[in-house]
């Protein structure tokens, strides 16, 4: 009997704790929230695959067309005023018409064509326990019978406050310019390329407070945001190929990122603050150089607000093309999908940026265009790295380029 009652205890406690777990209850803004700070605690090492692609609408809109169309005809008739000055039929607004329409036509074939077949794929790990991330961003051109690629793997150790660069795919062809022109520096020879922070900059900056700061920064920025652009979508596809429980959105433009990256900026200048009038800071920096960094931050931070209101005000009076760019980034709508499991562990992570028509338009005949980011996480206490170095296999930047070294000495001594 006593045995039975255990049995049932554990099970109670069991459903209890599964059921506190669960995010079954939460709203869609709070579970993008779970599932974000999640990142930063259980599930913080992972190893992830994705890719970037560009994608175009079936039809084209008829406005966005003619404008394109309208273009191509200005630049024909400006070419034709010389090229065919000495014949009439050749200029005839007909003429100039057709010629500007197969130019578009076949501008609209090439642009479909790199859009279909070339990709960049994004592949890495992501390892906070030991300060470490990876990222391999690939571009990948390929059709039926050919193919060609470039990657670009990159290793962050915040540990070491040191970055891994594999230049594998062009070191050769600097190595041998620099053999050829007898350059007092050292070939890379197949060896990863390393950049470290100075010691001197690393005891002016707070890294292990800023890094402690960003948990609570992004979810600070998370919760300012509009509650009624997040929203649950039915699962797909790919929800039940990856058993995710759910499948939920979050739509923003500019103004919402504006005050996203404000409330975040603002929460790690306030943790900041807090750590060193409690006297709870961690990083091995001096009280004064502390203080100095949360004023730089601050500075940083005026200046980006400045920027934005000049940039808005010039905007507003229409003037020159800063107007222009201005209204085409207000244009920009990113939604990001997250399929998470019945916990919000973020299984894979969808964004989709609409461009403007103004910006892609005429390149793609009035199609309006997506710009993609798709990445699924394979997760495990020991994520791979592809960039496996030691001293033997790395060499450091400034001896194979004097002029980094020399601005890290400016530097240095401006500090």
């Amino acid at each position: 009997m006593k045995s039975h009652l255990k049995l049932c205890a554990l099970a109670l406690s069991f459903l209890g704790l599964t059921a506190c777990s669960s995010i079954a209850n939460q709203t869609p803004d709070q579970m993008y929230r779970t599932s974000m700070q999640r990142q930063f605690k259980q599930d913080s090492q992972y190893n992830f695959t994705g890719k970037v692609f560009v994608q175009t609408s079936p039809n084209a809109n008829a406005k966005t067309r003619e404008q394109a169309l309208n273009t191509f005809i200005e630049r024909e008739t400006d070419i034709a005023k010389w090229k065919y000055r000495d014949n009439p039929k050749m200029r005839s607004k007909t003429q100039i018409r057709q010629r500007a329409e197969k130019k578009l036509a076949s501008s609209e074939l090439l642009a479909e064509h790199f859009a279909k077949n070339v990709s960049v794929p994004v592949s890495g790990a992501w390892d906070l326990p030991n300060g470490k991330l990876e990222i391999v961003p690939e571009i990948r051109y390929e059709t039926r019978a050919s193919g060609a690629y470039f990657k670009l793997p990159i290793q962050i150790d915040a540990k070491q406050s040191s970055a891994l660069i594999d230049l594998a795919g062009v070191s050769a062809f600097s190595d041998v310019y620099t053999v050829r022109n007898d350059l007092a520096v050292e070939p890379i020879n197949n060896r990863y390329v390393r950049i470290t922070l100075p010691e001197s900059l690393r005891k002016n900056i707070p890294l292990k407070d800023l890094f402690k700061s960003l948990p609570k920064a992004f979810d600070d920025g998370i919760a300012q945001m509009d509650k009624t652009q997040f929203a649950m979508l039915p699962l797909d596809e790919r929800a039940k190929r990856l058993g995710a429980t759910y499948r939920i959105s979050h739509k923003q433009n500019s103004e919402q990122g504006e005050i996203y990256s404000t409330a975040l900026f603002n929460s790690i200048v306030q943790q900041l603050e807090d750590n060193q009038k409690n006297g709870t800071a961690q990083s091995d920096v001096s009280p004064e150089n502390h203080a100095k960094f949360i004023e730089m931050l601050k500075t940083i931070k005026q200046s980006m607000e400045d920027a934005r209101k000049n940039v808005k005000a010039v905007g507003e009076n229409g003037e020159s093309e800063i107007a222009e760019v201005e209204s085409l980034l207000n244009k920009i709508e990113v939604e990001t999908e997250l399929y998470l499991d019945s916990k919000g562990r973020i299984l894979a992570l969808v964004q989709a940026a609409d461009m403007p028509d103004e910006l892609f338009g005429k390149l793609f005949y009035g199609k309006h265009v997506r710009l993609i980011y798709e990445t699924e996480m394979q997760y495990s206490s020991k994520p791979v790295f592809v960039i496996q170095a030691n001293e033997s296999n790395t060499v450091d930047l400034e001896k194979i380029s004097p002029k980094f070294k020399e601005l890290m000495d400016k530097t240095i001594q401006a500090e």
